[in-house]
Protein backbone atom coordinates (compact mmCIF):
# COMPACT_ATOMS: atom_id res chain seq x y z
CA UNK A 1 0.00 0.00 0.00
CA UNK A 2 1.71 3.07 -0.83
CA UNK A 3 0.49 6.37 -0.15
CA UNK A 4 -3.28 7.63 1.08
CA UNK A 5 -5.58 4.35 0.14
CA UNK A 6 -9.41 4.65 0.83
CA UNK A 7 -11.91 1.70 1.74
CA UNK A 8 -15.43 1.12 2.12
CA UNK A 9 -16.61 -1.40 4.45
CA UNK A 10 -20.34 -2.85 3.90
CA UNK A 11 -22.25 -2.02 7.13
CA UNK A 12 -24.90 -4.49 6.68
CA UNK A 13 -22.97 -6.62 9.40
CA UNK A 14 -21.42 -6.39 12.53
CA UNK A 15 -18.66 -3.29 12.54
CA UNK A 16 -16.64 -5.40 14.32
CA UNK A 17 -16.45 -8.45 12.33
CA UNK A 18 -16.15 -6.51 9.51
CA UNK A 19 -13.02 -4.85 11.14
CA UNK A 20 -11.33 -7.62 11.84
CA UNK A 21 -12.03 -9.22 8.48
CA UNK A 22 -10.11 -6.47 7.21
CA UNK A 23 -7.49 -6.47 9.69
CA UNK A 24 -7.02 -10.33 9.15
CA UNK A 25 -6.53 -10.04 5.87
CA UNK A 26 -3.67 -12.62 4.13
CA UNK A 27 -3.47 -13.85 7.45
CA UNK A 28 -3.56 -18.11 6.82
CA UNK A 29 -3.94 -19.02 10.47
CA UNK A 30 -0.41 -21.06 10.30
CA UNK A 31 1.44 -18.58 12.67
CA UNK A 32 0.66 -15.87 15.17
CA UNK A 33 -1.22 -12.96 14.30
CA UNK A 34 1.54 -10.39 13.73
CA UNK A 35 0.02 -6.94 13.27
CA UNK A 36 2.76 -4.92 15.78
CA UNK A 37 3.41 -2.46 12.60
CA UNK A 38 -0.07 -0.92 12.39
CA UNK A 39 -1.30 1.79 14.11
CA UNK A 40 -4.72 1.82 13.97
CA UNK A 41 -6.91 4.83 14.70
CA UNK A 42 -10.49 4.39 16.22
CA UNK A 43 -13.28 7.17 17.57
CA UNK A 44 -12.65 6.12 21.55
CA UNK A 45 -10.33 4.08 23.56
CA UNK A 46 -13.76 1.37 24.28
CA UNK A 47 -13.74 0.93 20.38
CA UNK A 48 -9.98 0.12 20.77
CA UNK A 49 -10.46 -2.60 23.71
CA UNK A 50 -13.39 -4.11 21.61
CA UNK A 51 -11.42 -4.62 18.71
CA UNK A 52 -8.26 -5.74 20.55
CA UNK A 53 -10.46 -8.23 21.74
CA UNK A 54 -12.46 -9.17 18.95
CA UNK A 55 -8.68 -9.80 17.21
CA UNK A 56 -7.63 -12.21 19.98
CA UNK A 57 -11.08 -13.90 19.71
CA UNK A 58 -10.02 -14.70 15.62
CA UNK A 59 -6.38 -15.88 16.41
CA UNK A 60 -7.87 -18.33 19.34
CA UNK A 61 -10.18 -19.57 16.82
CA UNK A 62 -7.20 -20.89 14.57
CA UNK A 63 -4.99 -21.99 17.86
CA UNK A 64 -3.03 -19.30 17.53
CA UNK A 65 -1.83 -16.20 19.43
CA UNK A 66 -1.76 -12.73 18.70
CA UNK A 67 0.42 -9.56 18.73
CA UNK A 68 -1.67 -6.87 18.47
CA UNK A 69 -1.59 -3.10 16.42
CA UNK A 70 -1.11 -0.25 18.65
CA UNK A 71 -5.11 1.00 18.93
CA UNK A 72 -5.10 5.22 19.25
CA UNK A 73 -7.53 7.79 19.48
CA UNK A 74 -7.36 10.68 16.97
CA UNK A 75 -5.38 12.69 19.83
CA UNK A 76 -2.58 10.51 20.12
CA UNK A 77 -1.75 11.92 16.56
CA UNK A 78 -1.06 15.05 17.79
CA UNK A 79 0.32 14.53 21.50
CA UNK A 80 3.49 17.21 22.24
CA UNK A 81 7.13 16.03 22.71
CA UNK A 82 8.51 17.16 25.64
CA UNK A 83 12.35 16.73 24.82
CA UNK A 84 13.52 20.27 24.11
CA UNK A 85 10.94 22.22 26.84
CA UNK A 86 8.81 20.78 29.09
CA UNK A 87 4.70 21.60 27.75
CA UNK A 88 2.21 23.33 30.55
CA UNK A 89 -0.80 21.35 31.99
CA UNK A 90 -3.99 22.85 31.77
CA UNK A 91 -3.80 23.76 34.94
CA UNK A 92 -0.08 25.58 34.33
CA UNK A 93 -2.04 27.37 31.61
CA UNK A 94 -5.02 28.65 33.39
CA UNK A 95 -2.53 29.12 36.05
CA UNK A 96 -0.32 31.63 33.70
CA UNK A 97 -3.82 33.08 32.07
CA UNK A 98 -4.69 34.30 36.13
CA UNK A 99 -1.17 35.77 36.23
CA UNK A 100 -1.50 37.64 33.18
CA UNK A 101 -4.75 38.69 33.48
CA UNK A 102 -4.43 40.23 37.40
CA UNK A 103 -1.27 42.19 36.59
CA UNK A 104 -3.16 43.50 33.32
CA UNK A 105 -4.22 47.37 33.25
CA UNK A 106 -7.57 46.70 32.12
CA UNK A 107 -8.57 50.32 30.38
CA UNK A 108 -5.57 48.93 27.42
CA UNK A 109 -7.97 46.80 26.56
CA UNK A 110 -11.69 48.87 26.47
CA UNK A 111 -13.02 46.95 23.51
CA UNK A 112 -12.75 43.96 25.44
CA UNK A 113 -13.29 45.33 28.83
CA UNK A 114 -15.58 48.33 28.01
CA UNK A 115 -17.01 48.31 31.66
CA UNK A 116 -13.97 46.99 33.53
CA UNK A 117 -15.30 44.79 37.13
CA UNK A 118 -14.81 47.59 40.46
CA UNK A 119 -12.70 44.68 42.25
CA UNK A 120 -10.74 42.69 39.42
CA UNK A 121 -10.22 39.95 42.17
CA UNK A 122 -8.60 36.39 41.99
CA UNK A 123 -11.64 34.65 41.49
CA UNK A 124 -12.58 37.06 38.27
CA UNK A 125 -9.02 36.05 37.15
CA UNK A 126 -9.58 32.47 37.51
CA UNK A 127 -13.47 32.72 35.68
CA UNK A 128 -11.74 34.79 32.98
CA UNK A 129 -8.66 32.29 32.39
CA UNK A 130 -11.42 29.57 31.85
CA UNK A 131 -13.12 31.00 29.32
CA UNK A 132 -10.00 32.04 27.28
CA UNK A 133 -8.10 28.94 27.57
CA UNK A 134 -11.46 27.23 26.47
CA UNK A 135 -11.57 29.98 23.31
CA UNK A 136 -8.17 29.36 22.56
CA UNK A 137 -8.51 25.25 22.68
CA UNK A 138 -11.49 25.65 20.50
CA UNK A 139 -9.60 27.64 18.12
CA UNK A 140 -6.57 25.47 18.06
CA UNK A 141 -8.49 22.41 16.88
CA UNK A 142 -8.77 24.44 14.10
CA UNK A 143 -4.83 25.39 13.88
CA UNK A 144 -6.03 28.85 14.43
CA UNK A 145 -5.41 31.06 17.76
CA UNK A 146 -6.38 34.87 18.98
CA UNK A 147 -3.75 36.17 16.92
CA UNK A 148 -4.87 34.49 13.70
CA UNK A 149 -8.36 35.68 14.16
CA UNK A 150 -7.54 39.04 14.35
CA UNK A 151 -5.25 39.07 11.23
CA UNK A 152 -7.35 36.72 9.22
CA UNK A 153 -9.74 39.86 8.11
CA UNK A 154 -12.71 37.59 9.24
CA UNK A 155 -13.57 39.48 12.83
CA UNK A 156 -13.27 42.70 10.55
CA UNK A 157 -16.85 41.35 8.73
CA UNK A 158 -18.13 39.96 12.34
CA UNK A 159 -17.61 44.09 13.45
CA UNK A 160 -15.23 42.58 16.10
CA UNK A 161 -11.90 43.66 14.82
CA UNK A 162 -11.20 46.22 18.06
CA UNK A 163 -11.85 42.89 20.47
CA UNK A 164 -9.96 39.88 18.85
CA UNK A 165 -7.12 42.63 18.38
CA UNK A 166 -7.48 42.66 22.47
CA UNK A 167 -7.79 39.03 22.32
CA UNK A 168 -4.18 38.47 20.27
CA UNK A 169 -2.73 41.04 22.42
CA UNK A 170 -3.51 39.43 25.68
CA UNK A 171 -2.54 36.30 24.04
CA UNK A 172 0.96 38.01 23.14
CA UNK A 173 1.20 38.52 26.73
CA UNK A 174 0.49 35.09 28.12
CA UNK A 175 2.93 33.47 25.58
CA UNK A 176 5.80 35.95 27.14
CA UNK A 177 4.80 34.74 30.71
CA UNK A 178 5.20 30.78 29.46
CA UNK A 179 8.63 31.51 27.95
CA UNK A 180 9.79 33.38 31.20
CA UNK A 181 8.27 30.10 33.29
CA UNK A 182 10.26 27.99 30.63
CA UNK A 183 7.52 26.59 29.66
CA UNK A 184 5.38 26.15 26.32
CA UNK A 185 1.63 26.00 25.47
CA UNK A 186 -0.02 22.94 25.59
CA UNK A 187 -2.24 24.39 22.55
CA UNK A 188 0.67 25.45 20.47
CA UNK A 189 2.39 22.98 21.45
CA UNK A 190 -0.22 20.63 19.94
CA UNK A 191 -0.51 22.66 16.88
CA UNK A 192 3.41 22.37 16.04
CA UNK A 193 3.51 18.32 16.85
CA UNK A 194 0.80 18.27 14.68
CA UNK A 195 3.24 19.23 11.96
CA UNK A 196 5.87 16.96 13.20
CA UNK A 197 4.11 13.81 13.88
CA UNK A 198 5.67 10.90 15.30
CA UNK A 199 4.74 7.12 15.15
CA UNK A 200 6.54 4.83 17.98
CA UNK A 201 9.37 2.59 16.99
CA UNK A 202 8.34 -0.65 15.30
CA UNK A 203 5.02 0.92 13.54
CA UNK A 204 5.31 1.12 9.82
CA UNK A 205 2.03 1.98 8.10
CA UNK A 206 -2.15 3.58 9.94
CA UNK A 207 -5.24 2.66 9.32
CA UNK A 208 -7.73 5.35 10.29
CA UNK A 209 -10.92 2.94 11.11
CA UNK A 210 -14.31 4.58 11.46
CA UNK A 211 -13.30 7.38 12.57
CA UNK A 212 -16.05 10.04 11.70
CA UNK A 213 -15.23 12.67 12.87
CA UNK A 214 -11.80 14.19 14.25
CA UNK A 215 -9.99 17.96 14.78
CA UNK A 216 -8.18 19.40 12.21
CA UNK A 217 -5.14 18.84 13.68
CA UNK A 218 -5.35 15.19 13.51
CA UNK A 219 -6.13 15.69 9.73
CA UNK A 220 -2.75 17.81 9.33
CA UNK A 221 -1.01 14.78 11.18
CA UNK A 222 -2.30 12.37 8.59
CA UNK A 223 -1.15 14.56 5.94
CA UNK A 224 2.57 15.00 7.09
CA UNK A 225 2.37 11.00 7.45
CA UNK A 226 1.57 10.46 4.06
CA UNK A 227 4.33 12.94 2.75
CA UNK A 228 6.47 11.25 4.94
CA UNK A 229 6.22 8.09 3.14
CA UNK A 230 4.18 6.12 5.98
CA UNK A 231 1.35 4.31 4.08
CA UNK A 232 -2.51 5.36 5.77
CA UNK A 233 -5.81 3.52 4.51
CA UNK A 234 -8.68 5.07 5.55
CA UNK A 235 -11.86 2.83 6.45
CA UNK A 236 -15.30 3.84 6.92
CA UNK A 237 -18.60 1.61 6.87
CA UNK A 238 -21.63 2.68 4.59
CA UNK A 239 -24.67 1.10 2.37
CA UNK A 240 -22.88 -1.68 0.14
CA UNK A 241 -22.81 -1.37 -3.80
CA UNK A 242 -21.93 2.82 -3.14
CA UNK A 243 -18.67 4.78 -3.82
CA UNK A 244 -16.36 5.62 -0.79
CA UNK A 245 -15.85 9.39 -2.19
CA UNK A 246 -19.67 10.01 -2.92
CA UNK A 247 -20.28 9.38 0.76
CA UNK A 248 -17.05 10.38 2.50
CA UNK A 249 -14.27 12.77 2.65
CA UNK A 250 -10.37 11.21 1.55
CA UNK A 251 -10.04 11.33 5.76
CA UNK A 252 -13.30 9.56 6.09
CA UNK A 253 -15.32 12.07 7.52
CA UNK A 254 -18.81 12.24 6.43
CA UNK A 255 -19.88 14.59 3.51
CA UNK A 256 -22.75 16.60 4.80
CA UNK A 257 -24.47 17.26 1.41
CA UNK A 258 -24.36 13.28 0.92
CA UNK A 259 -26.06 12.36 3.94
CA UNK A 260 -28.57 14.92 4.72
CA UNK A 261 -31.06 14.18 2.35
CA UNK A 262 -30.31 10.54 2.09
CA UNK A 263 -33.99 9.06 2.15
CA UNK A 264 -34.18 6.72 5.93
CA UNK A 265 -35.21 3.34 5.23
CA UNK A 266 -38.17 3.54 7.57
CA UNK A 267 -41.94 3.03 7.20
CA UNK A 268 -44.57 4.78 9.25
CA UNK A 269 -45.48 1.51 11.12
CA UNK A 270 -41.82 1.43 12.35
CA UNK A 271 -42.11 4.85 13.84
CA UNK A 272 -43.26 4.87 17.83
CA UNK A 273 -44.73 7.75 19.57
CA UNK A 274 -44.43 8.30 23.20
CA UNK A 275 -46.38 10.95 25.16
CA UNK A 276 -43.05 10.95 27.93
CA UNK A 277 -39.64 9.25 29.03
CA UNK A 278 -40.95 6.63 30.86
CA UNK A 279 -43.79 5.91 28.36
CA UNK A 280 -40.13 5.38 25.85
CA UNK A 281 -38.00 3.40 28.88
CA UNK A 282 -41.18 1.31 29.05
CA UNK A 283 -41.49 0.41 25.44
CA UNK A 284 -37.57 -0.48 25.08
CA UNK A 285 -38.07 -2.69 28.70
CA UNK A 286 -40.89 -4.77 26.22
CA UNK A 287 -38.39 -4.75 23.47
CA UNK A 288 -35.40 -6.31 25.09
CA UNK A 289 -37.92 -8.98 26.64
CA UNK A 290 -38.00 -10.42 22.98
CA UNK A 291 -34.10 -11.45 23.30
CA UNK A 292 -34.56 -13.59 26.49
CA UNK A 293 -33.53 -12.58 30.12
CA UNK A 294 -29.71 -11.66 29.67
CA UNK A 295 -29.71 -9.68 26.11
CA UNK A 296 -26.38 -8.36 27.20
CA UNK A 297 -23.69 -8.94 24.41
CA UNK A 298 -26.73 -8.95 21.91
CA UNK A 299 -28.27 -5.82 21.87
CA UNK A 300 -26.77 -1.98 21.84
CA UNK A 301 -29.00 0.33 22.63
CA UNK A 302 -28.77 4.13 21.35
CA UNK A 303 -30.14 6.88 23.38
CA UNK A 304 -30.06 10.46 21.36
CA UNK A 305 -32.38 12.17 24.35
CA UNK A 306 -30.31 12.54 27.39
CA UNK A 307 -33.48 13.11 29.24
CA UNK A 308 -34.31 9.38 29.18
CA UNK A 309 -30.96 8.42 30.41
CA UNK A 310 -31.66 8.68 34.28
CA UNK A 311 -35.53 7.24 33.53
CA UNK A 312 -33.72 3.91 32.44
CA UNK A 313 -31.43 4.03 35.20
CA UNK A 314 -33.79 4.10 37.52
CA UNK A 315 -35.84 0.95 35.78
CA UNK A 316 -32.20 -1.23 35.62
CA UNK A 317 -31.72 0.09 39.74
CA UNK A 318 -35.33 -1.51 39.82
CA UNK A 319 -34.34 -4.82 38.17
CA UNK A 320 -37.00 -4.25 35.57
CA UNK A 321 -34.32 -4.13 32.89
CA UNK A 322 -32.90 -6.64 31.89
CA UNK A 323 -29.71 -5.66 31.37
CA UNK A 324 -26.69 -3.13 32.62
CA UNK A 325 -26.22 0.10 31.54
CA UNK A 326 -22.97 1.73 30.37
CA UNK A 327 -23.07 5.48 29.68
CA UNK A 328 -20.04 6.45 27.79
CA UNK A 329 -20.27 9.93 28.81
CA UNK A 330 -19.34 8.69 32.27
CA UNK A 331 -19.57 10.88 34.92
CA UNK A 332 -18.16 14.56 35.36
CA UNK A 333 -15.26 14.84 38.07
CA UNK A 334 -17.41 18.57 38.57
CA UNK A 335 -19.76 16.68 40.57
CA UNK A 336 -17.76 14.86 42.39
CA UNK A 337 -17.08 15.82 46.58
CA UNK A 338 -13.89 16.19 45.93
CA UNK A 339 -13.89 18.88 43.22
CA UNK A 340 -16.60 20.78 45.46
CA UNK A 341 -14.41 20.99 48.57
CA UNK A 342 -11.06 21.82 46.08
CA UNK A 343 -13.55 24.53 44.44
CA UNK A 344 -14.27 25.94 48.08
CA UNK A 345 -10.55 25.77 49.06
CA UNK A 346 -9.46 27.69 45.81
CA UNK A 347 -12.53 30.40 46.33
CA UNK A 348 -11.09 30.75 49.58
CA UNK A 349 -7.70 31.58 48.95
CA UNK A 350 -8.93 34.40 46.11
CA UNK A 351 -11.58 35.49 48.84
CA UNK A 352 -11.21 35.30 52.11
CA UNK A 353 -14.66 36.75 52.47
CA UNK A 354 -16.98 35.82 55.67
CA UNK A 355 -19.22 34.18 53.36
CA UNK A 356 -16.41 31.97 51.51
CA UNK A 357 -15.38 30.71 55.56
CA UNK A 358 -18.52 29.48 55.98
CA UNK A 359 -18.60 27.52 52.77
CA UNK A 360 -15.75 26.11 53.21
CA UNK A 361 -16.75 25.32 57.32
CA UNK A 362 -19.58 23.27 56.01
CA UNK A 363 -17.65 20.49 54.57
CA UNK A 364 -17.44 17.73 57.46
CA UNK A 365 -13.44 17.36 56.22
CA UNK A 366 -12.91 20.65 56.91
CA UNK A 367 -14.27 20.34 60.60
CA UNK A 368 -12.28 16.50 61.03
CA UNK A 369 -9.27 18.25 60.19
CA UNK A 370 -9.60 21.13 62.03
CA UNK A 371 -10.22 18.38 64.96
CA UNK A 372 -7.15 16.43 64.27
CA UNK A 373 -5.00 19.62 64.36
CA UNK A 374 -6.50 19.94 67.96
CA UNK A 375 -9.36 22.44 67.73
CA UNK A 376 -12.09 21.71 69.43
CA UNK A 377 -15.79 22.10 68.28
CA UNK A 378 -19.08 20.94 68.31
CA UNK A 379 -19.90 21.29 64.23
CA UNK A 380 -23.71 21.54 64.56
CA UNK A 381 -23.19 24.83 67.52
CA UNK A 382 -20.36 26.07 65.21
CA UNK A 383 -22.76 26.21 61.65
CA UNK A 384 -25.76 27.31 63.49
CA UNK A 385 -23.85 30.43 65.18
CA UNK A 386 -22.16 31.42 61.79
CA UNK A 387 -25.67 31.39 60.43
CA UNK A 388 -26.87 33.35 63.06
CA UNK A 389 -23.71 35.93 62.84
CA UNK A 390 -24.47 36.05 58.79
CA UNK A 391 -28.48 36.90 59.62
CA UNK A 392 -27.87 39.42 62.23
CA UNK A 393 -24.40 41.15 60.44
Amino acid sequence: MDGKTQRLLPWNRSALAAAVDCLTEGWNGEGPLDLTDLLVVVQTKGAGRRLRMALACRADERGQGMFPPRLVSPAFLIRPSEVDQPVASDLGCLLRWTKVLRGADLSAFSALFPKPPDNPDASWARALAKSLHGLRKSLSEGDLDCAAVAESGVAEQWGEGDRWRDLAELEHRYREAMRAAGLRDRLDANRESARRPRLPDGIGRVMVLGVSGFPELARIALEKLVEGGVPVEVVAFGPEGEAFEDLFEEWGRPRRGAWEKRPAPLVDEQIFLFHDERAQAKAVVNVLEFHGGEPAGRVALGVTDAELKPVLRRLAEENELPCGLTDPEGVSGASSSLYALLAALAAVVGDSSFRQAVVLLRFPEICRWLEYEGVGMNRGELLSSLDELGSER
